[in-house]
């Protein structure tokens, strides 16, 4: 699955003035979809808070989890945040799919003050802001 090729600072994603981290698990599996996607990839985000970050650094225990809904996708191969692209007090996200489309995607994610700890595929935009593409 490699879990934790890379742990980086998402900002302060939620904007109660904690920061926040992510952490990337490109090679993993969505097996209990009727689709079997195979190295889909997805990525977890944990919120900061004054005593650190609010759940356990497994992927299980994200704040909020994030896939790459297509087999080969290797979402979450490249992860960037801590800039507010927008200027509206949050720190937006940007996470690659190398192999998205065969071809690679980005994602720029913006930021919000409610996070749902749930999972959800990248492009639900009822829960994240997709912004770009």
């Amino acid at each position: 699955n490699v879990l934790g090729f890379v742990v980086t600072s998402a900002g302060d994603f939620n904007g109660d003035g904690y920061g926040d981290f992510m952490m990337s698990e490109h090679g993993w599996d969505q097996t209990w979809d009727p689709n079997n996607h195979t190295n889909e990839g997805r990525v977890g985000l944990w919120l900061g808070s004054p005593v650190g970050p609010t759940a356990e650094p497994f992927p299980i225990y994200a704040d909020c989890l994030m896939a790459g809904d297509q087999t080969g996708a290797r979402y979450s191969l490249a992860l960037a945040g801590g800039v507010d692209v927008d200027d509206d007090g949050f720190d937006e996200i940007v996470i690659s799919a190398d192999s998205y489309d065969s071809l690679g995607k980005i994602f720029l994610f913006s930021g919000q003050a409610l996070v749902i700890a749930d999972d959800f595929e990248s492009k639900d935009t009822g829960r994240w802001t997709l912004v770009w593409p």
